[in-house]
C-alpha cells in the first residue's frame, strides 16, 4: 500500500511538472515575440496623442475636435462634430489647444439634447432650433478662424455661470465610508450637480446661450451635461419625466428634472453587483473617476439619486418580468419570487398527504 501510494504520488507531481513547463515555455515564446515589437507599440501610443491633421475628415475644413469613441478617432470640425454625433450623446470628444488634447463635452459643440419626438426636434420648437442653429454657425466660424490663426483658447463659460459647489465632498473622509441619507430632505429631490474648477477643462455653465438648462446625464461611460430642448406640444409639458423614459432614461425627480441615470447604466450596475458584488458607492465612485481620471471629487457626487434609482429600477424589472406591467394587480406577496424547483412544493415534488405520512 505505502509503495502505490508513492507511485501515485510521483505520477502527480510528474503530471505538474509537466504542466508547469509547458505554461512556462508558453509564456517565455510570448515573451520573446513581444518584446522586440515593445517600442514600436510604445511609439504608435505616443503617436495617437497627437494631432495628425488640421483637416476635417469629413468637409476637409479646418479642423481640431476628436471623438475617442468613434472608430479610428476622427479629427473633424466643430459643424461635422455636432452633427454626427446629434444622437451620440455619450461619446466622449477632446478638442486640439496647439501643445494636445484636451477633455472636452460635446455641449462645447453645439450638440443638445431634444426631448420628446424620439429625441428629433420638436416642431412646436422651430423658432427655438433656427436661433440654436444661427448661434453654432457663428461659433463654428470662429473656431475656424482660431485654427487658421493658431490662436487656440479655452471657450469661456456662458449662461448663468460654473455649476454649483455646495454639493461637492470636500472633507478628506475614508472614501469606503458611504454617505448617508440627509434628513432634511424629504422630497428627495435630486441636487444640483456642481463640479468645481478643475485644470484643463471648460467649465460646465448651467445654461446655454439660449437660456436652455443644462441636465446631467449618467450613463455607464461616466457624466455628461448637455442642454436640453424640452418638447412644447400641447399636453407634454406635465409629462417631461415620461418623455425621458421614452428616451430611455430614468429622472431623478419629477419637477425641475436635472439628473437623469441611463437604462444601460442601471442595467450595467445590477449586473456588477450580481457578478462583482459592487455597491453602489463603489460603482458610482468608478463612473465618476471615469469622467475625470485626474480630479474624480471635481465630478457631481449624485450618490444619494443613484441609490433611489437603482432601487425604483429594480422594482420596475420586476414587475415588468413578472408580467405586472399588462394587469391591473397589484402584486402580491411572494409574486415577485422566482419558483425554485428544489424547495418542497405540495403537489409538485411533495405528496399532498406529506404531513399525515411522514410524521416523527
Amino acid at each position: 500500500m505505502k509503495s502505490g501510494s508513492l507511485m501515485v504520488g510521483y505520477v502527480a507531481r510528474s503530471v505538474i511538472n509537466c504542466f508547469s513547463n509547458v505554461v512556462y515555455q508558453t509564456q517565455n515564446d510570448y515573451m520573446r515575440a513581444y518584446l522586440p515589437k515593445r517600442n514600436t507599440f510604445l511609439g504608435c501610443i505616443l503617436a495617437g496623442e497627437a494631432i495628425s491633421s488640421m483637416s476635417c475628415e469629413s468637409c476637409g475644413q479646418p479642423a481640431r475636435w476628436r471623438c475617442l469613441s468613434c472608430l479610428g478617432r476622427p479629427i473633424l470640425c466643430r459643424g461635422c462634430c455636432r452633427r454626427s454625433h446629434r444622437q451620440l450623446i455619450f461619446h466622449r470628444v477632446q478638442k486640439w489647444t496647439g501643445k494636445f488634447f484636451q477633455d472636452a463635452g460635446l455641449w462645447e459643440v453645439g450638440v443638445r439634447l431634444s426631448v420628446g419626438h424620439g429625441g428629433g426636434p420638436c416642431p412646436e420648437q422651430q423658432i427655438m432650433m433656427d436661433s440654436c442653429a444661427s448661434i453654432e454657425e457663428q461659433k463654428d466660424e470662429e473656431d475656424r478662424v482660431s485654427i487658421l490663426q493658431r490662436s487656440f483658447q479655452p471657450e469661456a463659460p456662458v449662461g448663468s455661470g460654473p455649476r454649483d459647489t455646495a454639493d461637492m465632498d470636500t472633507d478628506d473622509t475614508d472614501a469606503s465610508e458611504e454617505p448617508e441619507d440627509d434628513p432634511e430632505d424629504p422630497l428627495w429631490e435630486d441636487t444640483p450637480p456642481g463640479p468645481e474648477r478643475v485644470p484643463l477643462r471648460t467649465p460646465t455653465p448651467m445654461k446655454d446661450d439660449l437660456e436652455n438648462d443644462h441636465l446631467l446625464m449618467v450613463d455607464s461611460s461616466g457624466l455628461a451635461s448637455m442642454p436640453v430642448i424640452w418638447c412644447r406640444c400641447p399636453d407634454t409639458e406635465h409629462r417631461q419625466d415620461e418623455l425621458l423614459i421614452d428616451l430611455q432614461m430614468l429622472p431623478a425627480s419629477y419637477e425641475k428634472i436635472r439628473t437623469v441615470f441611463t437604462f444601460q447604466c442601471l442595467d450595467d450596475y445590477r449586473l456588477s453587483n450580481l457578478e462583482c458584488k459592487t455597491t453602489a458607492y463603489q460603482y458610482f465612485q468608478r463612473l465618476r473617476r471615469l469622467t475625470n481620471p485626474a480630479f474624480p471629487r471635481s465630478v457631481p457626487n449624485q450618490y444619494n439619486e443613484f441609490l433611489r434609482c437603482t432601487r425604483q429600477w429594480r422594482d420596475l424589472k420586476l414587475r415588468k418580468w413578472f408580467g405586472f406591467g399588462h394587469r391591473h394587480l397589484a402584486p402580491s406577496r411572494g409574486s415577485l419570487a422566482l419558483f425554485c424547483a428544489a424547495c418542497p412544493q405540495p403537489g409538485v415534488n411533495l405528496p399532498t398527504d406529506y404531513a399525515s405520512r411522514f410524521t416523527m
